[in-house]
């Protein structure tokens, strides 16, 4: 596993020292051409290496110059490939309006990638996991508009995954990531408010018991014709405070909710949003409120609020 952290600062960092990098190297270059031509005595010795390293007797001011020019371009090579990855970044960030988020950490996993975006806060960790092929910021930016009015109205720390192919080796490095996460800011007793849409509200419907420190799960739209026989005893196994199971009337598994009824507890609530599609297309408003009604009982101020039922 291969973490790369990409943040403003250190970029802009990379930027000033490359600059001065180039600006020197083009001072050095600029001051040999000159005194090329000119019969300086350490000039004449530099003309000399290059016409032995070149098998010549004698080496003109113009081949010289273009000498200087080749080792311009070679060190100028050397710079830009010092700065792929810089460039890359800063290019993600600006594209998909990353600029919302603290720090972006890009973790490899096997041949895919899975990206983090986090707002530091408080010890209250809110997760929020997409769906399958799922960007971290989301359609929209939903995901970004989620933790920042999360971090803003409570303080808590939001981070936000990528979901490259849904598998569960992933969902069970993540888990030691906040942990890990956790343990570098010495919290000891934090606590995390899970929220997965589609496959990741499955993740958290099969995996989510396992982590005595997930207190809260928001889990919108999972399928529930996959791996059913996984999905009720990983949420009968629940043992934090609340497990919130969202679906759209218009969702494939909306139809299949009755089955799943005998669950509704003190602890485990279904809701039904009535007009609601699998993505929750036109009414996004409603989508991004979902968190801090659920987690933080924050009043939901949007025209889709009454379309809610239990």
């Amino acid at each position: 596993m291969i973490h790369r952290k990409l943040n403003f600062n250190k970029f802009v960092l990379c930027i000033k020292s490359s600059a001065i990098t180039l600006a020197v190297i083009l001072c050095i270059g600029l001051i040999t051409v000159c005194c090329s031509r000119l019969d300086f005595k350490f000039v004449t010795v530099i003309k000399n290496i290059v016409s032995e390293y070149n098998n010549t007797k004698d080496i003109t001011g113009e081949n010289f110059t273009n000498f200087v020019y080749l080792i311009y371009i070679l060190g100028g090579i050397l710079i830009i490939a010092f700065l792929i990855p810089y460039i890359i970044g800063i290019t993600r960030i600006i594209l998909s309006k990353k600029a919302g988020f603290d720090e972006i950490n890009i973790v490899k996993q096997g041949d895919e990638e899975i990206t983090y975006g986090i707002i530091h806060g408080n010890n209250t960790i809110v997760f929020i996991k997409a769906g399958m092929n799922g960007t971290y910021y989301g359609y929209k930016n939903k995901y970004i508009t989620i933790a920042k009015k999360l971090y803003k109205k409570h303080g808590c720390t939001v981070i936000t995954a990528s979901n490259p192919n849904g598998y569960m080796d992933d969902f069970k490095s993540e888990m030691k990531s906040i942990e890990a996460f956790a343990y570098y800011h010495k919290w000891q007793d934090f606590q995390v408010y899970y929220m997965g849409h589609s496959n990741g509200a499955c993740l958290g419907m099969i995996h989510g018991y396992k982590y005595p420190f997930i207190k809260k799960m928001l889990l919108i739209n999972g399928p529930l014709s996959i791996n059913p026989h996984k999905i009720i005893p990983g949420l009968q196994q629940f043992d934090g405070e609340k497990i919130n199971l969202v679906y759209g009337s218009k969702d494939p598994s909306f139809s299949l909710l009755n089955k799943f009824s005998e669950l509704e507890s003190d602890k485990i609530e279904i809701t039904r949003v009535n007009g609601a599609s699998h993505n929750f297309n036109g009414a996004l408003n409603l989508f991004v409120s979902l968190p801090g009604l659920f987690f933080f009982g924050d009043e939901i101020k949007c025209k889709n609020a009454k379309v809610l039922s239990k």
